[in-house]
């Protein structure tokens, strides 16, 4: 590779979320990441194999519930990628101190300069282009720039969030090749009534806010010492008293419970000056309900998925999976059914978003009283020194 695309980069794996949007099949015991939505391997799997390339990538840091700790044994065997270390969260607390956590595994276990974070349950129709994508963003993260990944959009979807790009970077004549197609962030905008999608699609300028994003390391930590002081030292110090069982890092509970429960956007790429876009169309979907996955699916002539024992008559635009027993639809246009054998799901597509209230519902319905990790060091990391490069990183330096 030429120097400015030079230096490897650690992946970090946001592996977490519920995926309740996609119940019945979906659950707590195994959520969306670990479901064989498209193709033959899970979405997790998929996401692994996407960064397997070993000159551009190092090995990942997984951030992880340790619910799903025998599940993520043996979706880690079956892609055949080790991680450097799986990170499990003590409690959900959004994207910010998932991201924390994973930067300061990264500087103490020296491995990349940059960390890709990529969210687990997003399906990549063309990974190539996305790869192009990274390779290009590199320029901006070598001078500093926090680059997120924006989606050209199909069409005015209001389940997304956007991004406005603003101006070209450029860093003078002898760069500007590097930079090329790497936009200044104008501002976010939450997800949008329909009329404003369409108005700002045609007034262009406006991409599908991806959750994919690439950070350097070192000013990632410091940037979010300025804008999140407490996040950042409740992360520190959650990971100097965790337990350690060979890859696995249990932070300590009761220090992380200190760290804000915020996203990435609005914790850092929202406030910083340094924020920067990459537009790209890698054919992505967030697979964030079952028209989202109807729309990935191969479908029959009157636009009918189905998948497992299924029977339909005189229905079109439906998307019919049965897990289960036999699965008959009549005389229906536009729905979802989904049968798991354990739990039925109807609904027309136009409400697929509202999916997650029933799983809501099932889960307070059912809700039982699980137990929290253990706390307390039992164990050392993977690098002996450990514990002597996390007590390095706070207090952090400030960004000139």
């Amino acid at each position: 590779m030429a120097n400015e695309t030079s230096g490897l980069i650690t992946p970090v794996i946001l592996a977490g979320g519920s995926g309740t949007r996609l119940w019945p099949l979906s659950s707590d015991q195994r959520p969306k990441q670990f479901q064989t939505v498209s193709g033959r391997r899970s979405m997790f799997q998929q996401t692994l194999m996407r960064i397997a390339d070993p000159g551009r990538f190092t090995a990942p840091i997984i951030i992880a519930n340790h619910h799903h700790a025998d599940l993520l044994d043996a979706e880690i065997a079956a892609s055949g990628i080790k991680p450097a270390a799986i990170v499990f969260e003590p409690e959900g607390r959004n994207t910010a101190p998932a991201i924390t956590l994973a930067a300061m595994m990264v500087l103490a276990l020296r491995l990349g300069d940059n960390i890709l974070v990529m969210p687990s349950d997003h399906a990549i129709g063309n990974p190539g282009k996305l790869i192009s994508a990274i390779d290009k963003a590199r320029a901006a993260v070598r001078r500093g720039f926090f680059v997120t990944f924006g989606i050209t959009p199909s069409g005015p979807e209001t389940c997304y969030g956007y991004i406005r790009q603003g101006a070209q970077l450029t860093d003078g004549a002898d760069m500007a090749d590097h930079i090329a197609g790497i936009f200044h962030v104008e501002r976010f905008v939450e997800k949008p009534p329909r009329d404003k999608a369409e108005a700002m699609l045609a007034e262009g300028g406006y991409l599908w806010n991806s959750g994919m994003f690439l950070f350097p390391v070192t000013a990632l930590l410091s940037e979010l010492s300025r804008l999140q002081p407490a996040t950042v030292k409740a992360c520190q110090q959650s990971l100097t008293a965790a337990r350690i069982e060979g890859r696995a890092v249990h932070p300590d509970g009761l220090a992380f419970s200190d760290a804000e429960a915020i996203s990435i956007d609005y914790a850092l790429m929202e406030k910083t000056e340094h924020a920067a876009v990459v537009p790209t169309d890698p054919l992505w979907n967030d697979v964030g309900s079952w028209t989202s996955v109807w729309q990935m699916s191969d479908r029959d002539q009157l636009q009918n998925v189905t998948i497992g024992d299924v029977i339909l008559h005189d229905v079109s635009g439906a998307y019919v999976r049965s897990e289960g027993p036999l699965t008959a639809v009549v005389g229906l246009s536009d729905v979802i059914v989904v049968n798991t054998g354990d739990a039925v799901i109807v609904a027309a597509k136009s409400h697929a978003q509202d999916i997650r209230r029933i799983a809501e519902a099932v889960k307070s319905r059912s809700a039982a009283a699980v137990g929290t990790p253990p706390t307390g060091k039992v164990d050392t990391i993977l690098d002996p020194a450990m514990e002597e490069s996390l007590a390095e990183i706070m207090p952090l330096p400030r960004r000139a």
